[in-house]
Order: C-alpha cells, then sequence, then structure tokens
C-alpha cells in the first residue's frame, strides 16, 4: 500500500517538501543583482558624461575670453598693464616715458570685465607721481583708481654759465642736459630756439634749468626809435616812417607818430617795423 509509506524525496534532497526546488529560488536573485549592476554602470556613464560637458564648457569659456568656473573675476595684473600701455601712450609726445602703475594695497573683487578702459581722472598728468583710473561700463559697472610713477626721459636746457638779470640769452649760454621731465619744474623748456634773444628776469646759477617764466622777449620796439610804417589794405600796401611813442615786443601793439604829426597805432614786427592794417 503506497499510501502508508512517507515521502522521503525531501529527506533526500534537503529541501522541505511543498518548497520549490534550488534552481527555482536562485533564479529571481540572480535577475536582481544583474539589473543593479546594469544601473550603476548606467549612472557611471552618466556622471562620466557631465564631467566632460562641464570641461568642455569651460574651455569654451576659456577660448572666448571669459573667466572659467572657479577662477577670479579680473585679474589685477591685467589691469595695471592696461593702465600703463595708457600713461605710456599719453606720456609719449614729452619723451622716452617709463611707466610703473602700483597695485592696490587692498585688492577688490572686480566683475569680469570684456573691455576695460584706463583714464586720467580730472586733474592728473601723465607724469610723475599721479593717479590714473580703470572701468568697466558693461556687464557690470566698476571704476578702480590705482597709483602709478611716470617718468619722462628727454633733454632740457641748463645754463652753461653763471647768467644776470636782464641778460640777453646766445647759444653759448645754453646746453642739453638728459633727465627726467617730469621731476622739473612747470616751465622747464627742451627748445634752445625758443630762448635765444630773450632776457633774463633773473639770475640763474649754472646747471640750473632755464624756465620760461624766468624770461621776457626783448623789445623790437624801443621809444622814440624811427620805424618803418607798413599800411597794409585789400590789395595795396603803403610804407613811410614815424617816431615811436610807445616800447613793445614782437606782437605787440606800439604807438607811433607819422611825419606829419599823426598818432597812429599798430603791431610790433622785428626789424622795426610797425604794421597797420586798414
Amino acid at each position: 500500500m503506497l499510501n502508508s509509506f512517507p515521502d522521503t524525496t525531501a529527506y533526500q534532497t534537503g529541501i522541505p517538501a511543498g518548497t520549490p526546488d534550488a534552481h527555482t529560488r536562485r533564479g529571481p536573485s540572480l535577475f536582481v543583482l544583474c539589473a543593479l549592476m546594469v544601473l550603476a554602470l548606467f549612472i557611471l556613464l552618466l556622471g562620466i558624461r557631465e564631467a566632460l560637458a562641464s570641461e568642455t564648457l569651460q574651455a569654451n569659456d576659456r577660448s572666448i575670453g571669459t573667466p572659467a568656473r572657479g577662477e577670479a573675476a579680473m585679474d589685477m595684473h591685467a589691469l595695471q598693464e592696461i593702465a600703463e600701455v595708457m600713461l605710456k601712450t599719453e606720456a609719449a609726445s614729452l619723451g622716452e616715458p617709463k611707466v610703473t602703475v602700483h597695485a592696490p594695497d587692498h585688492r577688490p573683487d572686480l566683475p569680469w570685465c570684456a573691455q576695460p578702459e584706463a583714464f586720467l581722472p580730472p586733474g592728473a598728468k601723465a607724469q610723475g607721481r599721479t593717479t590714473v583710473g580703470v572701468r568697466c561700463a558693461a556687464p557690470t559697472r566698476w571704476t578702480v583708481y590705482l597709483q602709478a610713477q611716470v617718468q619722462i626721459l628727454g633733454n632740457y636746457l641748463v645754463a652753461a654759465r653763471p647768467l644776470a638779470p636782464g641778460q640777453e640769452l646766445k647759444a653759448a649760454d645754453l646746453v642739453l642736459k638728459t633727465g627726467d621731465l617730469a621731476e622739473l619744474q612747470q616751465g622747464a623748456l627742451t627748445d634752445p630756439g625758443s630762448l635765444i634773444g630773450r632776457q633774463l628776469l633773473t639770475a640763474v646759477n649754472a646747471g640750473q634749468p632755464v624756465r620760461g617764466d624766468l624770461l621776457k622777449p626783448l623789445p623790437v620796439v624801443l621809444l622814440g626809435q624811427i620805424v618803418h610804417l607798413r599800411v597794409l589794405g585789400r590789395g595795396f600796401e603803403v610804407t613811410g616812417e614815424g617816431t615811436a611813442v610807445t616800447t613793445g615786443t614782437a606782437g605787440q601793439s606800439v604807438q607811433v607818430r607819422t611825419a606829419r604829426g599823426n598818432l597812429v597805432s599798430g603791431i610790433a614786427r622785428t626789424g622795426g617795423v610797425v604794421e597797420l592794417r586798414i
């Protein structure tokens, strides 16, 4: 009688009766493991793609001149160079400029600017110790001021020997000296032709710069001098003589009494000429 014997299958396999066999139980676990591995690989590939995209974006930013993410917006050294170029351009007409632009003690965090512009504040000059500004108009408006030193190497005129007040300058009285024109007092002269024939108002020591405010032009017409009159009109010219009633330098207005006793005014010219225009 078969039904009277116990079921020995469970004891033989070690699996309780009525449970799935070993192959059926391990199947779902392997499938889940494979799915997790595929998901992890997908997440890893997605992270690599985003990292490459971010690096490409930063490279593109650098190629068009915008700051990369995480970098300083504006480099202070770049602003100093912009200011230096502007100062050299402004001072080039005076001589050979040597420019030093100092970084500020406190470095501000300035937003990035596409075209920073250097400028001289009102009253500032591109020589000696000066202040230069750098400003941005877009995308964010800002202005920063920097201290600078501008040296201008060139030639200027000094006295070749001690010169006395009232002395008329001659070429032998002057000599050229090379130095920093920015350090000289205002009015120092560099053209010998502008000094020849002028008269000193005060004494000048040997080696001292000869300034324009120390000179006065010599008169070309003297009181009581017989002068040549030139009367100029449209299409004609009349000449004559007269006696100067006042003294004047070239270009000044002087009065002259004509041979008939008339008093006229004209412009003093070199060579004892007085010019009248009608």
